[in-house]
């Protein structure tokens, strides 16, 4: 009987380690080509590009440089209708699918595409705000992307939801496979005290379109 409680006992601890080692187990990105934000913490590892959604274009785009990508953030306030923005964002099919929370992304090829989201979402974002003029407020932002820029330009939006006014973001690196653009954000301060209210923020990257014209898959992750 005694040995029979023993080799129970052991089954049992062995059986626990392993979930314990499951739990603990984090994806792995083969190969990355990353850059990292001038303003953001050591990175603490990769994460896999973990995408989802149909091939936008059919031109082939050329080799990209991720050492060359720059992004912009401001502030647009937390939209409390979040499911809106799950039903039209590029990386809907991935929203659920890691342990990691993803952020909603959202791609604009023309100026039409721009305005149009713009007056879509004008009631849902803070579009005119500067955020105690830290931020320039996103209209202003906006209204350098002519017809001009997206000759030759696209831009990507991913929209960052934040507990607290008083946290900030910023993208600690880039992944890309071939398939899949994934930028990985983190925040960038740590306040002894913040507020309480709900923020939401725009994380604007401005792209080659011979280099991600094509590019079928885009997604946000929060890495921090």
């Amino acid at each position: 009987m005694r040995l029979t409680v023993m080799i129970g006992t052991v089954l049992t601890a062995l059986l626990t380690a392993a979930i314990l080692l499951t739990a603990c187990s984090s994806p792995a990105y083969d190969s990355p080509e990353q850059k990292s934000g001038e303003e953001s913490p050591e990175s603490a590892g990769t994460v896999e590009p973990d995408c989802g959604g149909d091939s936008l274009t059919d031109t082939e785009p050329s080799e990209p440089d991720l050492s060359k990508l720059e992004y912009r953030i401001t502030w647009v306030n937390y939209a409390t209708d979040e499911a809106k923005l799950i039903e039209n964002c590029l990386n809907q099919a991935g929203m659920f699918s890691s342990i990691r929370p993803h952020y909603p992304v959202f791609r604009f090829m023309t100026r039409a595409e721009l305005e149009s989201f713009t007056e879509e979402y004008s009631g849902l974002f803070s579009f005119d705000h500067s955020f105690n003029g830290e931020f320039t407020p996103f209209s202003e932002i906006q209204a350098e992307y002519g017809e001009d820029y997206f000759t030759e330009n696209l831009l990507v939006i991913a929209y960052v939801i934040a507990p607290s006014g008083s946290f900030r973001y910023g993208v600690r690196d880039y992944a890309f496979d071939g398939e899949c653009l994934l930028m990985n954000i983190c925040r960038t301060n740590d306040p002894e005290n913040y507020t309480d209210d709900m923020a939401g923020w725009f994380v604007i990257l401005e792209l080659k379109k011979s280099e991600f014209g094509s590019c079928p898959m885009f997604d946000a992750i929060r890495v921090d």
